[in-house]
C-alpha cells in the first residue's frame, strides 16, 4: 500500500508494510519500526476523573512564562502526587489532569474523599506559591467524575482513551455548574 503523507507542503511517499505487531515505515529511504502494543481494542467500564483549574486563561495572560509554568507544574504534581486512589493518568493538558481507573465505580465516598485530598493538597501549594512568590494566583479546582464505557490506545509511551464517555466527560468540564468554586461533578454515562 503507498500512502502519501504532507510535511511542510512536501509530499512524501511512505511504504507500510503490517507484519503481525510490529509496521515497518519507509520514509525518504529510512527504514522506521513502529510497534502496536494494543492491537485488540476492548471497550470497558471505567471511571474518569478529571481535575481541572478554574481561572486559567485569566491565569497565563497575568503572569510570565516562566513565573507561570513554575506555578502550573507545582500545582499539577500537587494533584497528581495525591492520586490514593491508584488512578492511571492517559493525559496532562495545560492545567488538567485525565485521569482513568476500569472497573466498577469505586464507592462514591471514597472519590469525593480523593477529590478533597486533593483539593487540599492544591490549596496547600498554591498557598506555599504564594508566600514563596508574593503572586496572587487567582486559581481554584474543580473535578468531574464520569462512569462509562471507554477503551484505550498507545500512540509510543502515551495511552490515550477513545470513546463517547471521554467526549462527555470533557465536554462536561466546559460547562459553569456553580457560582462559587470549587466543585465536584458525578456524571454516569447511559
Amino acid at each position: 500500500m503507498l500512502d502519501r503523507y504532507k510535511t511542510s507542503g512536501k509530499c512524501l511517499k511512505s511504504s507500510i508494510i503490517k507484519e503481525n505487531l510490529c509496521t515497518r515505515v519507509l520514509v525518504r529511504g529510512e527504514k522506521r519500526t513502529v510497534k502496536y502494543y494494543n492491537m485488540k481494542k476492548v471497550e470497558q467500564k471505567g471511571v474518569i476523573l478529571i481535575p481541572d483549574f478554574s481561572g486559567f486563561t485569566d491565569f497565563v495572560l497575568s503572569h510570565s512564562l516562566y513565573v507561570g509554568s513554575y506555578i502550573t507544574e507545582k500545582l499539577l504534581n500537587s494533584i497528581i502526587n495525591h492520586n490514593t486512589l491508584a488512578f492511571e493518568i492517559s493525559e496532562i493538558e495545560g492545567d488538567a489532569v485525565l485521569f482513568y481507573k476500569y472497573g466498577d465505580p469505586s464507592e462514591m465516598a471514597s472519590i469525593i474523599q480523593q477529590a478533597i485530598v486533593m483539593k487540599d493538597a492544591f490549596g496547600k501549594c498554591l498557598e506555599e506559591l504564594h508566600q514563596q512568590l508574593k503572586t496572587k494566583i487567582l486559581l481554584s479546582l474543580k473535578f468531574i467524575v464520569h462512569y462509562g464505557t471507554f477503551s484505550e490506545y498507545v500512540i509510543g509511551k502515551f495511552n490515550k482513551l477513545y470513546g463517547a464517555t471521554v467526549v462527555e466527560a470533557h465536554k462536561l468540564l466546559k460547562y459553569h455548574y456553580a457560582e462559587q468554586q470549587p466543585y465536584i461533578l458525578f456524571h454516569r454515562s447511559t
